[in-house]
């Protein structure tokens, strides 16, 4: 299974490169995101075994690449295009992507313990993150395009998608870090969720303003809410895994998943309806607010839940 997901994520690519019409690159592209979302949910499983104690610090130094491939791979393709096309860019890219797949049959498996009879812990999972994958998606959906309405320089746009992924790496082992060292993750998600939702604010209050104030605050805003939003996509996973019991652990971890996938799917979709019916971006991004409003109110309640005896 874990092998599987990165050669169907390669093979999505190459085949990628070979499509006629738009409906067939779609559905290339689908394979591709259905093999890395099997390949994510398999090596977190399997890290929630290997790790133990440490998970939080190993997965959050683990999905720090991701924000790395988020400032190479664009600059990456675009050098290949300028060469080989398009079609010869995506074919290179699937041969690069599956590199991973003998990276993860290095991987032994650990069989899980199991606690059966373990009553201590009954919850299967948070509920916060359906709302937390709203304010993902529509975040990261209209982060770029809101940058570049605003009236920044190409040169500028290019500054700010850097920014954030310096600042997505950070997050991720920063949080990861904290959540091991004070095993407080509840509290660490109340501070990174009205953080966010402050800097977000921030950010709509000074769309109009001169444009170089503008521009200074639209780097310092979104460097803080992608470091929160980074931050938390871990801390979905642990208080996923924590709050479960031994046994129900990996169902708890995948349907966290899958409810973050999902709430990420209806957040863009909401927020692109709302640009379009507006002609323009501010009012997307201010959607993200209140996205926050539940999130805060959710974990605030799993919180309180869980200190009662």
């Amino acid at each position: 299974m874990l092998i599987g997901g990165p050669v169907l994520s390669s093979l999505g690519f190459a085949l990628a490169s070979l499509t006629a019409n738009y409906a067939q690159f779609t559905a290339c592209m689908g394979l591709t995101g259905f093999g890395f979302s099997f390949m994510l949910m398999c090596m977190q499983l399997e890290l929630s075994e290997q790790a133990g104690t440490h998970f939080g610090l190993c997965l959050g130094i683990g999905m720090a690449g991701f924000a790395v491939g988020m400032a190479i791979i664009p600059l990456l393709g675009e050098f290949l295009m300028t060469i080989y096309g398009w079609r010869g860019a995506m074919l290179i890219l699937g041969g690069l992507m599956g590199n991973i797949t003998p990276m993860t049959a290095a991987i032994v498996p650990k069989v899980p313990a199991s606690s059966r009879g373990n009553v201590e812990r009954k919850e299967r999972g948070t509920k916060e993150e359906i709302p937390f994958g709203m304010s993902y998606g529509a975040w990261h959906s209209f982060l770029i395009p809101r940058a570049a309405e605003s009236g920044l320089a190409i040169f500028h746009v290019i500054l700010v998608s850097v920014c954030v992924a310096v600042a997505n790496m950070t997050g991720r082992i920063v949080v990861g870090l904290a959540a091991e060292k004070f095993r407080r993750p509840h509290e660490i998600h109340l501070t990174l969720t009205f953080m966010n939702a402050t800097f977000v604010l921030c950010d709509v209050l000074i769309f109009r303003s001169t444009a170089i104030f503008r521009t200074a605050a639209i780097f310092v805003t979104s460097f803080l809410s992608s470091f929160a939003m980074a931050g938390r996509e871990i801390l979905v996973v642990i208080l996923s895994r924590c709050l479960a019991s031994a046994d129900h652990r990996f169902i708890a971890m995948g349907i966290g998943e899958f409810n973050v996938g999902l709430g990420s799917l209806a957040g863009a979709f909401i927020a692109g309806f709302m640009a379009d019916r507006f002609s323009g971006f501010n009012l997307s991004f201010a959607m993200v607010v209140g996205f926050e409003i539940p999130v805060f109110l959710l974990v605030l309640l799993s919180k309180l839940k869980k200190e009662t005896p």
